[in-house]
């Protein structure tokens, strides 16, 4: 059902409702201006809701002379179903809530469901699928679990930090099902609650939400497929080091060793030096470009169920790919991945 909402919420935003959407998205931005840019603020994305929590960025933007990106980010889907009968009752759900949507739609969302039963195996059909001619006439491709809600995101805000800074490969930071559950057990992709902590661009981008550039995917793409070793281990199910090992190709072509972040994990705060980022044409470029980027004040909510055994045979396979990429590749080890290269601030206006 998860993932039938999130393509019904994405369909609504060419139905008219896209400056419905847009003013909402700013709904929370009085109490971030009363609080002041250094503020504690008393902001909760569990009880101000993620989809409208707000930023320095999405606040200090005009709603009239800034893009709507619930209508100018054009979106299709590609579902990859477990089997038969998971594409059939997805195809109908969908076909069904659509009837009444499509009529007054601006823009027709295509929905391609796949069923992948002959290997279910999540990078494995990635690679499969997302092939340079799928891919034709798109700037991006987003990898999205189907435990992750689209409609718990900020989409406006989430868009708008993206095209400023123009990462290679970004995701928004991760909250949980709950104040008590992480989303993620990677501290450095995690929601921040200092408004001021904009983005960090890190040696990881999880495997669970990457959105990445075409160009960008399709040239790692054709790097593994390059390499029997690692295709086989992946199509066996293996995606352990994947997350570090496409920042270290976006960042230097997998050239030497990856370079370790300059932040201790321990210091990612904000920090008078960090650089700021900004809407405007003369913010700082060196935020432009960055190969892998984590969006901390666009929280998307992680439901967190298992859907799949990852014991086993799963484990094994994941363990020698990891074990491929830092011998072989150079991607680095554990206990370096969450130390960021660089963060980003909110300006101060």
């Amino acid at each position: 059902p998860n993932v039938i909402y999130d393509v019904m919420h994405v369909k609504s935003f060419y139905t008219g409702r896209h400056e419905v959407l847009e003013e909402k998205s700013r709904m929370n931005c009085p109490t971030l201006r009363e609080a002041g840019y250094a503020a504690n603020l008393d902001l909760d994305p569990y009880v101000n809701g993620s989809q409208f929590f707000p930023n320095h960025i999405l606040c200090n933007s005009n709603q009239g002379t800034t893009e709507n990106n619930y209508f100018t980010v054009k979106v299709d889907f590609m579902l990859f179903a477990r089997n038969e009968v998971y594409a059939h009752n997805i195809s109908k759900s969908i076909d069904l809530l659509s009837e009444k949507v499509e009529k007054q739609s601006l823009y027709q969302v295509g929905v391609d469901i796949v069923d992948v039963s002959h290997n279910p195996k999540k990078m494995w059909n990635w690679i499969l699928h997302c092939t340079d001619d799928r891919l034709a006439g798109y700037d991006y491709v987003w990898f999205i679990d189907g435990d992750l809600e689209i409609r718990s995101l900020n989409w406006q805000a989430f868009w708008q930090q993206v095209k400023s800074m123009r990462p290679k490969i970004t995701q928004p930071s991760i909250i949980g099902n709950g104040k008590e559950l992480m989303g993620t057990v990677h501290n450095i992709l995690r929601f921040k609650p200092d408004s001021r902590l904009m983005a960090a661009e890190t040696p990881m981008i999880e495997v669970q939400s990457p959105l990445l550039e075409v160009k960008t995917w399709l040239g790692y793409r054709r790097f593994l497929e390059n390499d029997p070793e690692p295709m086989d281990l992946i199509e066996q199910g293996g995606e352990n080091c994947m997350d570090m090992a496409w920042c270290h190709w976006a960042k230097n072509n997998m050239n030497g060793t990856q370079e370790v972040g300059r932040i201790d994990k321990t210091q990612i705060a904000y920090q008078e030096w960090h650089p700021s980022l900004s809407l405007a044409e003369d913010s700082n470029s060196g935020a432009k470009g960055r190969s892998c980027v984590v969006l901390y004040q666009t929280p998307i909510r992680h439901i967190t169920k298992s859907t799949i055994n990852t014991a086993g045979r799963f484990e094994i396979v994941s363990k020698l790919l990891c074990r491929y990429f830092r011998l072989k590749e150079g991607v680095t080890g554990k206990g370096a991945m969450n130390n960021p290269h660089e963060i980003f601030t909110a300006p101060k206006i």
